[in-house]
């Protein structure tokens, strides 16, 4: 049999081989273990803590980069561009801090629904759960159709756009907007 502990105390239904917390929150910090028992006996596992980190940033600082925004909670994801950062939060919604000489900090209005984030020099990428791009800042101009997208990149003056067909959307100056001839069946950009 097993038995799940928290903290020294047994977890009610938690007597599986595994344990799975999902959206975990701030009561779930603290520490784990396993006691399993056959007709021989009882061992327990090594004690496992579990706890929740901050968003960290380091560097130099001129424009306020580094400086996460208190109480920046359920990340999931996060990117920096030249001299800004931004977080992707679990509900959907996107938050940025430092620099925004060019609109790296000001968000499209009602951005939502957000699955992934990416920073460029000096932009910021959205993707949306509709599959559609939503970029802000000196974004390089699209001229592209940005949707049906399963993955984007950032680079310093171009973007990525994995298309959910396997193709690849490019946009931005100089040679890295030019993607490859015959590039397809791309699963990661």
């Amino acid at each position: 049999t097993f038995q799940w502990q928290f903290n020294g105390q047994d977890l009610a239904g938690a007597t599986n081989a595994t344990l799975q917390i999902t959206d975990v929150q701030a009561e779930n910090q603290g520490e784990y273990i396993v006691r399993v028992t056959n007709r021989l006996g009882l061992v327990e596992s090594r004690l496992v803590t579990l706890s929740l980190t901050r968003v960290a940033a380091w560097g130099e600082n001129s424009s306020g980069q580094t400086n996460v925004p208190p109480g920046l909670t359920n990340v999931v994801a996060v990117d920096g561009g030249l001299a800004f950062s931004v977080a992707l939060k679990g509900d959907g919604t996107v938050l940025a801090w430092g620099r925004d000489y060019y609109g790296e900090r000001t968000l499209p209005p009602g951005l939502s629904n957000v699955t992934a984030v990416a920073a460029g020099n000096s932009f910021g990428l959205a993707l949306k759960s509709d599959g559609t791009v939503q970029p802000w800042g000196a974004a390089p101009r699209t001229g592209t159709n940005l949707s049906e997208i399963a993955a984007t990149a950032a680079g310093d003056i171009h973007f990525l756009a994995l298309k959910r067909d396997g193709t690849v959307a490019t946009c931005g100056t100089g040679n890295p907007s030019n993607a490859p001839t015959g590039l397809n069946n791309v699963i990661a950009v």
